[in-house]
């Protein structure tokens, strides 16, 4: 008779062998993919982020493993249907090198070769890791065509309402915004988008490790939303006063480049707070 010793041994050899599979055949599989990757990331200094992706992914399976592994083995049928519609995602990547089809199919066929290996039980513990695989793509670039010149025109709009409250000779046409002093071009760059999809990230994983109710983590994670446009909003309202009272050089090279990185963390300390908002409204429940 196997004692428990000897089955947790066991369990670990096939979480492993497990792991080694998965990894090779999905190397293999997605292999145009992640050299697509490498060479976005290398090239542009916004999206080297991406790196933390499956650090962070593999941190969290990792972390719960004995959570994982208290889970009964099991094999679920849909798990097949599940793997051969990522793989056809793979395929039609292959076929047409639209990398966001590549996005979404790594965690549809990771999350289906679990179901099929381990189960509907052991599986459900992985989908947020798997799926926040999704990251690995700049979804920026998709959302900049969608609705990047649409956040520009607000964020100029507003900044320029701000600019005449202040009783500035200020003017706006499109995305050129005048202080009466200081031109400048709102560009695609600056449309917030950037700082949406790193907080988008950190929103995610902010959402998954909130200990309070699910909905009220779904609601920070939400909220990273509005937070980025007001946020890149009032970055170019004070790039603008900087342009105005002070020069353009100083607005252009040294205040943008700094702004940067100080709203990025009045970003995540906007969402701290918003946590610990929730959690005291948990807590006096």
């Amino acid at each position: 008779m196997e004692t428990a010793e000897q089955k947790d041994f066991s369990n670990k050899q096939e979480y492993f062998l497990y792991c080694i599979i998965i990894c090779i055949a999905t190397y293999l599989l997605f292999y145009p993919y992640f050299k697509w990757l490498y060479i976005l990331w290398k090239n542009d200094p916004f999206d080297t982020f991406g790196y933390l992706v499956p650090l962070v992914s593999s941190w969290i399976i990792f972390s719960k493993r004995k959570e994982i592994f208290s889970k009964p083995v099991g094999k679920n049928k849909w798990g097949w249907v599940i793997f051969i519609s990522g793989v056809t995602l793979a395929i039609l990547y292959w076929w047409n090198r639209q990398a966001v089809v590549a996005s979404l199919g790594l965690p549809i066929v990771l999350f289906g070769l679990s179901m099929i290996v381990w189960g509907k039980e052991r599986s459900r513990l992985l989908i947020f890791p798997l799926f926040f695989l999704v990251f690995l793509y700049p979804w920026g670039d998709i959302l900049d065509a969608v609705v990047g010149l649409q956040l520009r025109l607000f964020s100029v709009n507003v900044a320029y309402f701000l600019y005449k409250c202040m009783g500035m000779d200020a003017a706006v046409s499109g995305t050129l915004l005048y202080t009466g002093q200081f031109l400048v071009d709102i560009a695609p760059a600056c449309s917030g988008l950037t700082i949406l999809n790193v907080l988008l990230f950190m929103g995610a994983i902010g959402a998954y490790l909130y200990n309070g109710r699910k909905s009220k983590g779904v609601m920070i994670f939400v909220s990273v939303i509005p937070l980025s446009i007001f946020l890149n909003t009032i970055r170019i309202y004070f790039t603008g006063l900087a342009g105005h009272f002070i020069n353009e050089e100083t607005a252009m090279s040294f205040y943008h480049d700094i702004s940067g990185m100080l709203i990025f963390g009045l970003a995540m300390l906007i969402l701290y707070f918003e946590a610990c908002i929730f959690n005291r409204m948990d807590e006096t429940k």
